[in-house]
């Protein structure tokens, strides 16, 4: 393998690791009972805000949010099941994230899919360019 191929394959393979990384798929859980609350406070968008989480937001729909959190956290619910039972509240505007099911699956999907084929679109201008010399 050229050197070019081997700096082009590094290229894709630190950009498919950045995208994953982004992405939250490779997510270690928080041990720790004020982590978990830290990470979910960040996750779950204030009710009477906008754009704002639960760990910015001072507003009482926030406090009460915040407050449904601790005890579920302290009542030993999992991340998700807590995040579920917000969402069976709220509805889905209530997580900052999209969810990663359904139509809203093109939201996580689609970056991926225009780096892709930015990459491979780079790909075939440079080995056009190299044949045309």
């Amino acid at each position: 393998m050229t050197r070019q191929r081997w700096s082009l394959a590094a290229l894709v393979l630190v950009i498919g690791l950045s995208l994953l990384g982004a992405s939250g798929i490779v997510d270690s859980s928080p041990t720790s009972t004020a982590n978990r609350t830290a990470v979910l406070f960040a996750q779950v968008k204030c009710p009477s805000c906008e754009d704002l989480s639960v760990a910015q937001s001072t507003a009482p729909s926030s406090l009460a949010v915040r407050q449904t959190i601790e005890r579920l956290v302290a009542g030993g619910k999992t991340n998700q099941q807590i995040l579920d039972a917000l969402v069976a509240v709220y509805g889905t505007t209530i997580l900052l994230s999209p969810p990663t099911h359904g139509v809203a699956l093109l939201v996580w999907i689609f970056p991926v899919v225009v780096a892709v084929t930015v990459v491979a679109v780079l790909v075939a201008m440079v080995r056009r360019s190299r044949r045309a010399v």
